[in-house]
């Protein structure tokens, strides 16, 4: 039927309940060099942190490099990430949260006023512009957000690629698969605009420049700074990170509230009573207690990020089992 409703995708997060109902908290997978382990629950999360020199993540990670770049430091590891994150760090704590709630509910506003009555849309996608725009603008000024829907567009099949097995990906890149060729087409255009950005905050930042101007001219204890690749592979992974997981998240909290049997109208309610048609500032936060309760049941029930991956550096012992 051309009117019919798209199907919901349900959450990787139940099955991996009912695989942790049926087998336990740890659970063998794949075979030899291409096996790997799940290790399921809060034990296990508790486990994992506290024993944190025992793993790696560049080779567990190494699916993200298409996306995000080889020195970003969600697949860095070792004194590389510990040097590049020193100097990451300082520009993450320059947050303006007022300012970026601002901006935030502003993205919000211009996607909404384009819906009308009796028009279907994928709340998802929908999201997902208003999202990547709050995310560029508020780290990286309003320059770059100009471009937040050519940066989407491309973006998008260098992130499908983070969907497929490592070993799938690995092949595409071999045999220079017409998927792969069209992400690093992509992956170009996206350079090409970063590095211009980064060349054009070196020569003459403005404070509009906000995290990208930190991160170009930050220095370390020692003077040292990130090299043109490193600022733009923050850059890039920051961007991909601040929308995708954000604007899952939203999708299936609006799920939740049209679902659920007058959970709408009570959030509503609480918005309105609250707010009163204004926009909310971050002293509204902690008065809207009902949505506050709203975010932290969705991401409870439909985390947008519900498995990580690690390189085992030396065989452990967890529940009875070994893990080499």
């Amino acid at each position: 039927m051309a009117d019919a409703v798209r199907p919901v995708r349900y959450p990787p997060g139940e099955a991996l309940l009912t695989l942790y109902r049926r087998r336990g908290a740890v659970v063998d997978a794949g075979i030899g060099r291409h096996g790997y382990v799940y290790l399921l629950g809060a034990d296990a999360n508790r486990f994992v942190f506290a024993n944190s020199e025992a793993f790696g993540w560049w080779e567990a990670f190494q699916v993200l490099v298409p996306v995000d770049g080889p020195t970003a430091l969600i697949v860095s590891d070792g004194a590389d990430h510990r040097r590049r994150r020193a100097l990451v760090q300082p520009a993450m704590h320059h947050r303006q949260i007022r300012q970026y709630m601002a901006i935030m509910a502003a993205n919000a506003d211009a996607v909404i006023d384009t819906w009308r009555p009796g028009q279907r849309l994928d709340i998802y996608e929908q999201f997902r512009s208003a999202v990547r725009r709050s995310a560029i603008e508020s780290l990286f000024g309003p320059r770059l957000a100009g471009h937040a829907d050519f940066l989407g567009a491309q973006l998008q099949p260098l992130m499908e690629l983070t969907d497929r097995l490592p070993q799938v990906v690995a092949a595409q890149r071999r045999i220079r698969s017409p998927g792969w060729r069209r992400a690093m087409a992509a992956r170009d255009r996206v350079d090409e605009l970063v590095y211009a950005e980064i060349a054009r905050v070196r020569a003459h930042s403005s404070p509009a420049d906000h995290v990208l101007a930190m991160l170009v001219h930050g220095r370390g204890d020692q003077g040292e700074s990130l090299s043109d690749t490193e600022v733009r592979d923050q850059v890039v992974s920051l961007i991909a990170a601040g929308y995708a997981t954000t604007s899952a998240a939203m999708a299936w909290a609006i799920y939740a509230l049209l679902t659920v049997p007058g959970a709408w109208d009570t959030a509503a309610g609480e918005v309105r009573a609250v707010l009163d048609g204004r926009a909310p500032d971050a002293a509204d936060l902690t008065a809207l207690t009902h949505l506050n309760g709203v975010v932290h049941e969705t991401l409870r029930l439909y985390s947008p990020a519900v498995i990580s991956a690690r390189y085992v550096l030396r065989d452990l012992e967890f529940g009875g089992r070994r893990i080499r």
